[in-house]
C-alpha cells in the first residue's frame, strides 16, 4: 500500500514540507474561476485547511472554468459557490486530516475573526472595493496577501508579505479605488459590452498556478514574487514582473493591529456592556466601528427621515417610507452616519453584532482623552461563522474517487 511519503514523494523533492501544509490556514476569498483553480492545486498539494467565502450562486457558464463544481448537481436549486467549491475541495484532498470551511455571505459580515489565524489571505474577487478591503484586513493582521485577476487573455498575480507595516500593500497599487460589486456572470457581461474577453479556463488555470505557488511558498516563509505584480498574456506568451513601491501617500492600513485582548462579551450583547468592560482600563473609551453605520436616511420618493440602523455595507437601495405619501415632499432630513461610539450614545443599546461586530470580533477601543488604542476580541470564534466540514478517513488509506465521509458543524 501506497504511504504518504510515497504520495507526496515529487513534492518533498520539489522543495514543499509536507507539515508544513497539513497545518497550513488559507482564506480564499471569490469561488469563480480562479478560485476554484486555486483551491484545487492546494488540496492536490496538500493543505490542511481552506476557508471560503463568497456570497454569490453559480452560473452555467461557470461550470467549464471550475474543476471543484459538480455539473451534475445544478438544477433548479440555487447551488452557492462557496458550499459547492468547499465538497468539491474536501472531495479531492490529499492531506491526512482534511478540513474545509464556508461562508455564505459578503466578508463584512465576519471581521477580522475570520483572517485572524490564517497563514495566507487569498484575494480571488472581482470587484476593487473588496480587495481593497482584503488587502486593509492582511495588512492590519500582518498576513501575507495573494492577489489574483484577469481579463483574457491577460492576467496578474500579485504577492504582498505584509512582513513589516513599512513594506507595500494592494492600495499603494490603488489609491483610488471605485466601488463596484458584480457577480461572476455580470461581469463577463460588462467585459463583454466593452469589447473585452472574459476569462477562459486556460486563463484561469495558468493564472491560478501561478499564484498557488506563490500561496505554498508563502506557507513556507518564501516570496519569489513578494511586492511584485506578475503579469501574463497566456496566447502570446509574453510576460512581465512589475515591483511595487511603498506609497507615502497611500489610504491603506500601514499599522499593525495591538494583540487582542479576550473579553467575555458576546455579539448578541449591547455594546454597552463592552464598553462597560474596556472602561476600567480606558477612562473615557470609543468603540471604532469597522464600517461606517447608517442610522438614517431620506426616503427616496418623499424626503423624510427613514430610520435604517445597518452598517452602510449592507445597505442594498435608498429606503422608502412605509406610508410615503404620492407626492413628493420637499422637507426631510439627510443621512445620519456613525463612525464612533460611546456609552453615552443610544445606539450603544443595540447589539454588537448589529452595529457590525460579529462573534469572535477583533474591535478597535480608544480613549478619548488620550488617543491610545486598545483591542479586544469578542467571545466565539470561526466555529460561529463558518459553516465546517471534515472527512475521515485520510486518501492514503482511501481511493481518491471513494465516497466521502464528512462531518458537518454549521454556525
Amino acid at each position: 500500500m501506497n504511504t504518504m511519503d510515497d504520495l507526496f514523494s515529487r513534492e518533498t523533492l520539489a522543495g514543499n514540507n509536507r507539515d508544513v501544509l497539513a497545518r497550513a490556514v488559507v482564506v480564499l476569498v471569490g469561488c469563480g474561476a480562479a478560485g476554484n483553480n486555486l483551491a484545487f492545486n492546494l488540496v492536490l498539494s496538500g493543505v490542511g485547511q481552506i476557508r471560503f467565502v463568497d456570497d454569490d450562486w453559480i452560473e452555467v457558464s461557470n461550470l467549464p472554468r471550475a474543476p471543484l463544481f459538480r455539473a451534475e448537481r445544478m438544477g433548479s436549486r440555487r447551488r452557492y459557490k462557496a458550499r459547492e467549491i468547499a465538497l468539491g475541495a474536501l472531495a479531492h484532498a490529499y492531506a491526512t486530516e482534511p478540513t474545509v470551511r464556508y461562508a455564505i455571505t459578503r466578508i463584512e459580515a465576519l471581521g477580522l475573526a475570520a483572517f485572524a489565524d490564517a497563514h495566507v489571505i487569498v484575494s480571488a474577487v472581482d470587484s476593487f472595493e473588496i480587495r481593497a478591503l482584503l488587502s486593509d484586513m492582511a495588512s492590519a493582521l500582518g498576513i501575507p496577501l495573494v492577489e489574483i485577476g484577469f481579463a483574457a487573455p491577460r492576467g496578474q498575480v500579485s504577492v504582498f508579505p505584509h512582513r513589516t507595516p513599512e513594506e507595500p500593500d494592494w492600495r499603494c497599487l490603488h489609491p483610488e479605488v471605485e466601488p463596484g460589486r458584480y457577480s461572476c456572470d455580470l461581469y463577463a457581461r460588462a467585459a463583454a459590452a466593452t469589447g473585452r474577453i472574459a476569462a477562459t479556463q486556460t486563463v484561469a488555470s495558468a493564472l491560478a498556478s501561478v499564484a498557488s505557488e506563490a500561496v505554498i511558498r508563502a506557507l513556507h516563509g518564501e516570496f519569489p514574487l513578494g511586492n511584485q505584480v506578475f503579469h501574463l498574456d497566456v496566447r502570446s506568451g509574453r510576460s512581465s514582473v512589475v515591483r511595487v513601491s511603498r506609497d507615502p501617500d497611500c489610504p491603506g492600513v500601514h499599522a499593525r493591529l495591538p494583540p487582542p485582548v479576550p473579553v467575555q462579551v458576546a455579539a448578541v450583547e449591547p455594546l454597552g456592556r463592552l464598553l462597560q468592560i474596556v472602561g476600567e482600563v480606558l477612562s473615557d473609551p470609543i468603540v471604532d466601528l469597522p464600517a461606517p453605520f447608517l442610522v438614517q436616511a431620506p426616503c427616496e420618493r418623499c424626503g423624510r427621515p427613514v430610520r435604517i440602523e445597518r452598517p452602510i455595507w449592507s445597505v442594498e437601495g435608498p429606503p422608502a417610507c412605509r406610508r410615503c405619501p404620492e407626492r413628493e415632499d420637499e422637507g426631510g432630513g439627510g443621512r445620519v452616519i456613525v463612525n464612533h461610539l460611546d456609552a453615552s450614545d443610544p445606539l450603544a443599546r443595540l447589539s454588537c453584532r448589529q452595529l457590525g461586530l460579529p462573534a469572535g470580533s477583533i474591535v478597535s477601543c480608544r480613549d478619548r482623552a488620550t488617543d491610545a488604542l486598545y483591542t479586544v476580541r469578542l467571545a466565539g470564534g470561526v466555529d460561529d461563522l463558518f459553516v465546517t466540514r471534515r472527512r475521515v478517513p485520510s486518501p492514503a488509506a482511501t481511493p481518491p474517487d471513494a465516497p466521502a465521509l464528512s462531518s458537518e458543524v454549521a454556525p
